[in-house]
């Protein structure tokens, strides 16, 4: 019998801190220097903290709600063959990874689109010609 392997659900450890009374700025207040709100709210759209941030978070969460660690919300690991990893890994030195898809969900893009929008690379639009020459600048 496999047992699931289980990781701790960062975006239910933020909503329980906002329903024991915290906002987003009280939260970051609390955390000091280690988290802004734009951390918070990649936290709440799925984000992994780095480990200390998430020690420091789970500190907080254990003040706040009252209860143990071994209770925090968890959830279903997503686990990744290493070389997806080592693939996504390199992509972008702009943010790390774990962050890309809550930030481009909340952008509206997919993962992709927002990469190449990093790397200031656009996609190339088969009806396009090699060069883009602006009206009044044609040779």
């Amino acid at each position: 019998m496999t047992r699931a392997v289980m990781d701790l659900d960062w975006s239910e450890i933020v909503f329980d801190l906002k329903r024991a009374g915290m906002a987003h700025r009280e939260i970051c207040e609390a955390l000091g220097p280690a988290a802004s709100e734009s951390m918070i709210r990649q936290y709440l759209a799925g984000a992994t903290p780095t480990h200390w941030r998430g020690e420091l978070l789970l500190d907080l969460w254990e003040a706040k709600t009252g209860r143990e660690r071994p209770s925090a919300p968890r959830k279903p690991a997503e686990l990744r063959r290493v070389a997806e990893r080592r693939a996504h890994s390199a992509q972008t030195a702009f943010m790390p990874t774990e962050h890309l898809p809550a930030v481009a969900q909340a952008y509206g893009m997919t993962v992709p689109d927002l990469l190449q929008l990093l790397h200031k690379r656009p996609r190339r639009n088969k009806n396009m010609g090699e060069s883009l020459l602006l009206p009044g600048f044609e040779e």
